[in-house]
């Protein structure tokens, strides 16, 4: 019994100072203002990171998927930030329904044929600021071997150090809508929807 209040005690106190240490590590403290931030190459960070879609199904739902596995790198110039550059790599065999004969579907021949096409990718060579928090990337989607314009809209979390890993860091978020039927992917129209629309939520450590 005495091993196991003890345990208790301790489970408590670790709780307890892990407690006090996020009381100090700031938050909200991002700054904006591109002259503010840090030029250099940014990397994806995985765990906080997500990259969904989400259709339309026969009018009743909207269907979201993820997929668990994509990298990017950013290259940001906080003296030169409309010029910056973007290079994104989707793992699409990553895809995740929640539903396994969905997933063999979607990567199957009728659809990405992951086979063939292995990764969706998107390039960008140009930053357009609305304001300090929001703007536009324009690049080129390609993704089952065919090439489309495609404008990211995005929304900017700012930069900071990250007090956690102690790298400089981005955050942003962006969305944009594309018809699938561009790409080649025309299964199941109109049953399921044309336009699909993609979130991606993400944090970039500076390296």
């Amino acid at each position: 019994m005495w091993i196991a209040a003890s345990a208790f005690v301790l489970l408590s106190s670790c709780t307890k100072v892990e407690n006090l240490a996020a009381s100090f590590i700031p938050t909200g403290h991002q700054a904006y203002d591109a002259s503010e931030l840090k030029s250099g190459t940014y990397r994806l960070d995985p765990e906080h990171a997500s990259l969904q879609l989400s259709f339309d199904h026969m009018g009743f739902s909207t269907t979201v998927v993820r997929f668990d596995a994509f990298d990017a790198t950013l290259h940001f110039d906080k003296d030169s930030p409309h010029t910056s550059s973007l290079e994104v790599s989707i793992e699409l065999a990553s895809i995740n329904t929640n539903v396994p004969e969905f997933d063999d579907l979607l990567l199957g021949d009728e659809f990405f044929d992951v086979g063939e096409f292995p990764t969706a990718t998107f390039t960008s060579s140009d930053v357009y600021y609305i304001d300090e928090t929001t703007g536009e990337v324009p690049g080129i989607l390609n993704l089952h071997g065919v090439e489309q314009p495609v404008v990211l809209d995005v929304a900017f979390r700012g930069g900071a150090k990250n007090w956690v890993t102690g790298d400089f860091t981005l955050g942003f978020e962006a969305t944009t809508t594309v018809q699938r039927s561009l790409f080649g992917l025309n299964k199941l129209l109109p049953l399921t929807g044309e336009d699909v629309t993609i979130q991606v939520h993400a944090e970039f450590r500076r390296e």
